[in-house]
């Protein structure tokens, strides 16, 4: 199955997790091998108007669980994915619009990954993003995910 285009997968995010809608998240890229979200800084700052930590997690978060909703996809799978457990790392202020970018992991973990859904019908996967704000690293995230086939 194909992936779908940015607006497809933009507009799904808005119905599915309204959240995101309010946030003003935009998907940016969507290709084969990555998803990009991006988040405006106007409608995400805190009192000091840098980036608000619970947006910029939220980004990341949604990021990878995307990119894992979307591997489901890519085999034709029907299944829900979540996060199980997240290590993140601020590393600066976000003084700018900001963009997370979850990219397929390496062909190891995917084959062990499909392996797994084949087999038990359920796996994990654990993915790393950064996000960054006028093209500096703002934060680092580990998430590990954890899909089910339906």
């Amino acid at each position: 199955m194909n992936r779908p285009e940015c607006a497809e997968w933009q507009s799904y995010l808005h119905r599915e997790i309204p959240i995101t809608a309010a946030m003003g998240l935009q998907v940016t890229r969507l290709d084969a091998q990555s998803i990009e979200l991006r988040a405006p800084l106007s409608l995400n700052h805190n009192d000091k108007n840098t980036g608000f930590a619970g947006s910029l997690f939220t980004v990341a978060v949604l990021a990878g669980w995307s990119q894992v909703m979307l591997l489901l996809r890519d085999a034709d799978l029907s299944g829900q994915a979540v996060i199980s457990d997240s290590q993140v790392r601020y590393l600066k202020p976000a003084t700018a619009d900001f963009r997370a970018l979850a990219s397929q992991p390496s062909a190891a973990a995917l084959r062990t990954f499909y392996e797994q859904l084949g087999k038990r019908g359920r796996a994990r996967l654990t993915l790393t993003i950064e996000v960054t704000a006028g093209g500096e690293p703002v934060l680092r995230f580990a998430g590990k995910y954890a899909a089910m086939l339906s």
